[in-house]
Order: C-alpha cells, then structure tokens, then sequence
C-alpha cells in the first residue's frame, strides 16, 4: 500500500477507542501527557496502542508490530519515551484497523500527541483513513488543523487555529451525533451531525501514522 500526504515532523502518542470519551476523560488524558497525575482517566484504548520504541512501533492491543512506508524513525527523549519522526515522506500503518470498522460506525475516539514542522503541499494528514470516507486529522499551510469525519454523504470537519513547530494533544470524537475536535484537553470545535461513518472500502482501508491511506499498491 502506499500512504499519501505524509507530514514533516513527530508523533508521540496515537491511540483509538471504540466509543467516545467523555470530556473528563479527554482532559485527563492531556494531563497525563503533561506529567499530571489525573485520576479522571478512560479505560485502556481497544482498538489500537501504539508504543514506539527503538525498533520502530507496534500495537500494544494486539502484539504485532506496525508495518511501514518509506523510512519512519523513532527517537528517545530525555525522560526515556519514544516518538516517532517523520519527513515527508514515510509512516507507520496499521493495516488491521478495517476488521474494526463494524465497531466504530457510529462512535470513535482518536488521540495523538503531535509536532507538525513543516509543509511539502498545502496540508499534510496526521493520523487518518480518509480516502473516499473515514476518520483523521489533517493540517494545511493556511494555518487550521481539522478533524474529518465523513457522515451522511460528506465530510462533517471541525476546525481550529494551529502553530506549527509546536506540540499539540489532540482528539477526535464521534458520539453518534457530533464530531469533537479537543485540543490540550479543552473542546474547541465540533460539528452536530446524525448518522453513520462511512469508512473507506477496498485497497486504503487501513489507518496510516504520519499521513492518510491511499488506493495505490505500488
């Protein structure tokens, strides 16, 4: 398979849940991120965990490793953790999340830690499985980050300012009847839609780490 519009910088943090979580949840989890110990915390992700490490990233909910595009790195920081590095060009995929689909038609739950550097085109995909359908995060060069979420025929897309060069703890939700964009743990945007998500069919139904599924096998 081959991904599309990979990003340029670091992810430390993708997790996903078959549900939404609630506001409380969500402001636990930023402050978990930011070495707070928060007691409002959900459940462990059930859909997918990823840990980075230094052979690369694999699925902590499953056990199996992630698969590549291009040349992802992982670094360690100072306090231990790893994060994945992107340039533009590689990502980490995780090909299973298709067999999740039936779960997550009208509840979902993505979280990511990220530091978009810089821009090749006019956005760049974060965490996403959009092509024709989906879920994911997506930022472009004019400067907004936004939450895509296809509902009833189209995209139902919260939006929000962003800086690049910055770390941002962002999620994405869908209850069944609005989709929820958080940023640092407070909601910022959100778009009230009723229906189901339709998620892409054939060759681009996997989700990709650093950019967006795509119909190519070459």
């Amino acid at each position: 398979v081959t991904p599309e519009s990979e990003m340029i910088g670091e992810i430390a943090v993708v997790n996903v849940w078959s549900y939404a979580l609630t506001d409380s949840e969500i402001k636990g989890l930023y402050l978990d991120r930011t070495g707070v110990i928060e007691p409002k915390m959900p459940e462990d992700p059930d859909v997918l965990r990823t840990v980075f490490d230094e052979n690369g990233a694999y699925d902590a909910v499953s056990g199996d490793r992630l698969a590549t595009h291009g040349n992802p790195k992982t670094e360690q920081k100072a306090d231990g953790s790893y994060v994945g590095v992107f340039d533009g060009s590689s990502s980490f995929i995780f090909g299973d999340f298709h067999n999740f689909y039936s779960s997550l038609l009208s509840s979902i739950t993505i979280e990511t830690y990220v530091r978009v550097d810089a821009f090749s085109g006019s956005y760049v995909d974060i965490v996403s499985n959009m092509h024709a359908g989906g879920f994911g995060f997506s930022a472009n060069s004019s400067g907004n980050l936004e939450l895509w979420a296809h509902i009833g025929g189209g995209y139902r897309i919260p939006k929000t300012p962003m800086t690049t060069g910055e770390y941002m703890h962002l999620v994405g939700s869908y209850d069944g009847e609005t989709v929820k964009l958080y940023v640092d743990g407070v909601l910022v945007s959100s778009v009230e839609y009723t229906g189901s998500i339709k998620f892409p069919s054939g060759t681009p139904n996997y989700l990709v780490i650093g950019g967006d599924s795509g119909p190519s096998t070459t």
